[in-house]
């Protein structure tokens, strides 16, 4: 998908993400749910790509799912909406190295 974007004109304004849920234990530690706080069930894949976005860089910072939207809303450049929860990630994606761990809810 990406190599078909990048051959295309719209290579230069389009930001591709993929992002996955929470995993479940299937039966680690006798649990079968997704309602604890081990590393296994707390850690999402997230992959982005696009303008802005350092290529090829590995990030191993906390970042929650809740970061996507203000992430999203600011490579766009779109207004940003008041009351929003989560603080865009945009700088990390662009300045890999810079990244640092951040506070994470986990209900």
């Amino acid at each position: 998908m990406l190599k078909s974007l990048q051959n295309s004109s719209y290579a230069d304004n389009t930001i591709a993400g993929l992002w996955s849920d929470h995993r479940y234990h299937h039966g680690e530690k006798g649990d079968w749910g997704k309602h604890t706080l081990w590393e296994r069930t707390s850690n999402v894949l997230m992959i982005w790509a696009g303008p802005g976005i350092a290529t090829g860089a590995k990030v191993d910072a906390t970042v929650s799912l809740i970061n996507m939207y203000p992430t999203l809303v600011e490579l766009c450049d779109l207004p940003v909406a008041d009351g929003l929860e989560g603080r865009s990630i945009a700088t990390v994606l662009n300045q890999p190295d810079d990244a640092i761990h951040r506070d994470v809810f986990l209900p």
